[in-house]
């Protein structure tokens, strides 16, 4: 009975080594570099991506969260390179994920980080001008100018055109410019 009980114990840890060597290995880490071509931008423009990781293993996938993939490539240093880009309308996080698998062991590494893209606040209208005022040919009294909206970053930029009249004798007159739907004035001189 002894040696019985000697056996079926024997047995036990042979089974339980085995069941441990068989368990998945716990994921490894792997360093991710992520870098953008800007950390700040103007509405909508694009700003490219680029994550680098260290391969490790045979096998891998990748993803983007937040931004658009182009491409991954194993560079001849043994980097995976993947690009991405966004186009940034709002401040965004731009997250990567990578995770490589390594033999019939399946020994994983697994990488991530992460970025923000800061997107800057336009600057807001603080007024109009009206420059190049010409009289109309065909029309006496009436002109046409072209309308500038001023920013509150101190630039400004060509908005549009307007026409108004003017009564004989007068050498100025205030005209009103609507910009998105917010009314602004200025006083023309002729």
């Amino acid at each position: 009975m002894k040696k019985l009980l000697i056996v079926i114990l024997t047995l036990l840890m042979l089974v339980g080594i085995s069941a441990n060597s068989i368990a998945v290995p716990s994921p490894k880490e792997a360093s991710v570099s992520l870098t953008s071509s800007a950390a700040t931008v103007k509405p909508g423009e694009i700003v490219t991506l680029t994550a680098v990781t260290l391969k490790q293993g045979s096998a891998y996938t990748d993803e983007w969260i937040g931004a658009t993939k182009i491409e991954t490539v194993l560079n001849e240093d043994g980097y995976y390179v993947s690009t991405a880009e966004v186009t940034a309308q709002a401040t965004v996080t731009v997250q990567y994920k990578i995770t490589m698998t390594a033999g019939k062991g399946g020994v994983t590494f697994t990488g991530e980080a992460e970025t923000a893209v800061s997107v800057e606040k336009p600057a807001d209208v603080v007024g109009v001008e009206v420059k190049n005022i010409n009289p109309n040919l065909q029309f006496a009294g009436l002109y046409r100018g072209e309308v500038y909206v001023i920013l509150s970053d101190g630039t400004s930029r060509e908005y549009g055109a307007v026409s108004f009249g003017v009564s004989e004798g007068e050498t100025s007159k205030l005209v009103y410019v609507s910009v998105a739907g917010q009314k602004y004035s200025c006083t023309v001189n002729i």
